[in-house]
């Protein structure tokens, strides 16, 4: 019997193997594919998160910038604060000026009652002596123990004590009126000068959005309106004839147009009382 050869079996076996690696290759593309999907989202996750990062940067940045500023507008305060703590120390210090002048004041005040209970009790006994002149008999007054002339010796005595205690009357409210000018002049030039004080301060910060700036300004017009109920004016405006009274000038300068003697700047307010006394000239520019 003879054995019969079947070709097709290895040509099968021969098909079988393209196809596992068809597969294969298809099941590795799918997995690239895959992976490169992932790859994609992560990329698209990296680049949202750099947008992000990005936004903060822009944020931190404008922070930075922030912080800069609010150090700049510190350290202005700073100074401000230092102004206003030095011209509040002058303050003290003249008022603490003003203080001792008021106790020299007492002190002579005190002299000048004791001055005037002294001649006040010598005017009494001079009284007294007079009217016990006048009491006596009309004989006793008539004889030679009683001249005429005792009695207006007395009289010249009283006379020359009322002059005298008139005097120490008039010394007296003379000595007060000048030590409440004094002491007055002193205590709003003292107020004038925190004034030039708060007004530095804003002039180094024109912030008028800053509640620093309102409540400087705000304590501005407070001291204005206590300068004004004291009767004391700020004088030296520019615009104004220059008056070597009431103004001091610390520089000249030429200006067209501007005819010469006219404040141009004003460096310092000056201060008049109503009665026309001068507590500090104004410090002005002129036109030359």
């Amino acid at each position: 019997m003879s054995r019969r050869y079947y070709p097709s079996a290895p040509q099968h076996r021969a098909e079988l193997v393209p196809r596992e690696l068809a597969e294969r290759l298809a099941a590795e593309r799918d997995e690239a594919v895959a992976r490169f999907e992932r790859a994609l989202r992560e990329l698209q996750a990296l680049r949202r998160q750099g947008g992000r990062l990005d936004g903060h940067a822009a944020e931190l940045q404008r922070t930075r910038r922030r912080a800069s500023a609010l150090a700049s507008e510190r350290d202005a305060l700073a100074e401000e604060l230092q102004a206003l703590s030095e011209g509040r120390e002058d303050l003290a210090e003249r008022l603490r000026a003003a203080e001792a002048e008021r106790g020299v004041l007492r002190r002579r005040l005190r002299a000048a009652e004791a001055e005037r209970e002294a001649v006040a009790e010598r005017l009494r006994a001079a009284e007294a002596e007079r009217e016990a002149v006048a009491e006596r008999p009309r004989a006793e007054r008539e004889a030679p123990r009683a001249s005429p002339r005792e009695a207006s010796d007395a009289d010249e005595r009283v006379k020359r004590l009322v002059a005298d205690l008139a005097n120490v009357r008039r010394h007296r409210d003379e000595a007060i009126a000048a030590g409440i000018r004094a002491e007055r002049s002193r205590l709003l030039a003292g107020v004038a000068q925190l004034r030039d004080s708060l007004q530095r301060a804003l002039d180094m910060h024109p912030d008028p959005d800053s509640p620093w700036y309102a409540g400087l300004v705000a304590t501005l017009h407070q001291l204005d309106q206590l300068l004004t109920r004291e009767g004391a004016t700020l004088v030296g405006a520019p615009g104004e004839p220059f008056n070597p009274h009431i103004h001091e000038a610390v520089a000249t300068a030429s200006q067209p147009g501007v005819p010469e003697g006219l404040i141009l700047e004003l460096h310092r307010p000056g201060l008049v009382l109503e009665d026309g006394s001068l507590v500090r000239p104004a410090q002005v520019v002129v036109s030359a």
